[in-house]
């Protein structure tokens, strides 16, 4: 029976490594010194391989990678570093059973080789985010064979279980793996931050430090989707991945250091682990379950005729009729917006601004589907997800003009903006968006429409239906 000796959280600022940094990295000494520490701890575990999880490698919207060649190789020759790099044995044997335990379980698994990284253009050579944790546990000596995963833009839930088929096949070979998440956190956090400044960042990396410190990972998955955007951030799926690979065990966190010299945040810690046997995510899932089915209960009329235009779409291939009997408001000719929602993220969100047909039904019927499986931002929704998708319909009121922006009310007010053939729409009341500067801000970047630009704003309310 296998287990997990060493679980860490480690930065992969390429500065902190002396071949890149110089004597430019003293602003991340703490960092550095957390680092050192840190990798001591990966040798005292004595692994027999590492699983690292990275957010620098191929990243798929539909699928997650995995290095697949016998040899892995790398450098930080885009980082100007002329070196001979580094090399490492690809542990084929529990790399192939993950890939094979993942696609049993309805994953859809890359296997990142030479042959299909030239025909394919995928990246053959490992990233910054495996290298520098790496060159830092080599420097203690340790030289053990890896599985290098890639995050993927997968659901959340997905990746945390996935993290758990990872767990799955180490406990049934015979190796004590170390598994490590590579992550940075904001790259906001300073106005000379390389992905500029948001005050969400600090609350982000808070946030995240909070959880780690509080030993519940799975609260990774709670995370605001707003706060996570805003913050920049490019760690958290390896966390959530991690997370799900620990979901049997009880953690106990050590913090080394946390801090954010450059503008971004530079987390190190080590996860003492214990099996525990019980599982996080059942008590998880059967919270949102009860939520959803309370929610579901109490669907308004709206809602349940966009959910059923959805279900009747994902079975048959056809729109749903209109029912033979409707209430009058849903024989008005208005438009709407139909969202839908999947672990508190976004899954899809389609409407129009004016009534395109004959009434309120055939529109929340048309754009139900729509949101579920046109909207370019998401893959289709798919049947078995619908029980998990909570869904608003939000119906418009006619757009009117407005003279100036003292006319807006992102509370209460959604947003038009047009110019030269180009448009862009934002429903009011949204989380996040609490400024008529933001609300103006989103809208004109979604257009395509520059701040310097001539441009017409219309204003509209919405009843949102539930």
């Amino acid at each position: 029976m296998g287990n997990f000796v060493f679980a860490g959280i480690a930065p992969h600022p390429p500065i902190i490594i002396d071949e890149v940094g110089g004597g430019q990295n003293q602003d991340a000494e703490k960092t550095i010194a957390a680092m050192k520490k840190w990798a001591k701890e990966v040798k005292d575990s004595k692994p027999d391989l590492i699983i690292i999880i990275t957010p620098h490698g191929n990243l798929f919207q539909d699928a997650i990678a995995i290095q697949g060649s016998t040899k892995l190789k790398g450098d930080f020759s885009s980082f100007g570093v002329k070196s001979n790099g580094y090399e490492f044995i690809n542990h084929k044997e529990l790399q192939q059973e993950i890939v094979k335990k993942a696609e049993e379980n309805g994953y859809s698994m890359v296997e990142v080789n030479e042959n299909n990284a030239n025909k394919y253009g995928l990246k053959k050579d490992l990233d910054h985010g495996v290298l520098v944790p790496l060159d830092f546990i080599l420097k203690e000596g340790v030289e053990v064979p890896l599985v290098v995963i890639s995050m993927a833009l997968l659901d959340n839930v997905e990746l945390y279980r996935f993290g758990m088929l990872i767990e799955e096949v180490v406990h049934d070979k015979d190796f004590n793996v170390a598994i490590i998440a590579s992550a940075d956190l904001s790259h906001r956090l300073t106005k000379t931050a390389p992905a500029g400044y948001d005050p969400a960042g600090k609350d982000f990396d808070l946030r995240i430090g909070e959880i780690v410190k509080t030993e519940n990972l799975i609260e990774f998955l709670d995370i605001d989707e707003e706060l996570v955007e805003k913050a920049g951030e490019c760690g958290l799926r390896s966390l959530i991945m991690l997370a799900g690979a620990l979901d049997s065990y009880k953690v106990t966190p050590i913090l080394f250091n946390y801090e954010g010299p450059f503008g971004v945040g530079y987390l190190v810690s080590v996860l003492n682990i214990e099996k525990s046997g019980t599982s996080s995510i059942k008590e998880w899932s059967a919270e949102k379950n009860k939520s959803i089915a309370g929610t579901r209960e109490n669907e308004s009329l709206q809602v349940q005729l966009a959910r059923e235009s959805l279900t009747y779409f994902l079975e048959t291939g056809n729109y749903l009729s209109i029912p033979d009997e409707i209430p009058e408001s849903l024989k008005q000719k208005k438009s709407c917006f139909v969202s839908l929602k999947k672990n508190g993220h976004l899954r899809g969100c389609i409407g129009t601004i004016e009534p395109v047909r004959t009434m309120l039904a055939q529109e929340i019927i048309e754009n139900s589907v729509s949101a579920g499986v046109r909207d370019p931002r998401f893959l289709p929704v798919k049947r078995d997800e619908l029980d998990e998708i909570v869904i608003s319909v939000d119906v418009l009121s006619k757009p009117e003009k407005v003279k100036s922006t003292d006319q807006l009310d992102p509370m209460n007010y959604g947003i038009i903006v047009k110019s030269k053939g180009r448009s862009g729409v934002l429903l009011p009341n949204l989380e996040g968006v609490d400024t008529v500067e933001k609300q103006l801000e989103i809208t004109l970047s979604k257009a395509e429409i520059s701040q310097d630009e001539d441009y017409i704003i219309y204003r509209f309310k919405v009843d949102r239906f539930y």
